[in-house]
């Protein structure tokens, strides 16, 4: 329709002029750099990257066992969970990954190395306002050795 607009009025009588815009690039991001080379190294290792969810069970922070003055027992209830298994917000990604490995082990997956970098929640002092979200990596893997940390098994 445009197009038409355009013919009828005549392509001679618009005006050329040039498209506004800016050269402007942006700064460099160091901490986006660095977690992509963090994930480019664990990848050429042969690791997988996982995304799981910031919500899970509070069985799975009671499973582990924490004292009572670590402050990764320290839980957020969700005021409208979904559900009991995701009414609180992840206060480490140690439940996650221990889930997704026993997964594996039940689907007879073959071991691989596995990664997380996402968010953990932790309690604002100032009651009010949100939790505060820090960043975290995990890496988790099944049947491994001291010796396949070291990387000298085959050396």
């Amino acid at each position: 329709m445009e197009t038409e607009v355009a013919r009828m009025y005549g392509y001679e009588n618009i005006p050329l002029t040039m498209m506004e815009s800016s050269n402007y690039i942006s700064p460099v991001n160091k901490r986006y750099q660095l977690k992509q080379r963090i994930k480019n190294i664990l990848v050429s290792v042969g690791g997988i990257e996982t995304l799981t969810y910031s919500f899970i069970s509070p069985d799975f922070v009671k499973d582990l066992k924490l004292d009572d003055k670590d402050s990764r027992s320290d839980l957020i209830v969700i005021r409208n969970p979904l559900g009991f298994d995701n009414s609180v917000m992840r206060t480490t990604l140690i439940p996650n990954m221990i889930d997704l490995l026993k997964t594996n082990i039940n689907k007879k997956n073959a071991d691989r190395l596995m990664f997380e970098i996402g968010n953990i929640y932790a309690k604002n002092p100032s009651s009010d306002e949100l939790p505060v979200q820090l960043e975290h990596i995990i890496i988790g893997k099944n049947n491994i050795d001291f010796y396949e940390l070291k990387n000298t098994k085959n050396q």
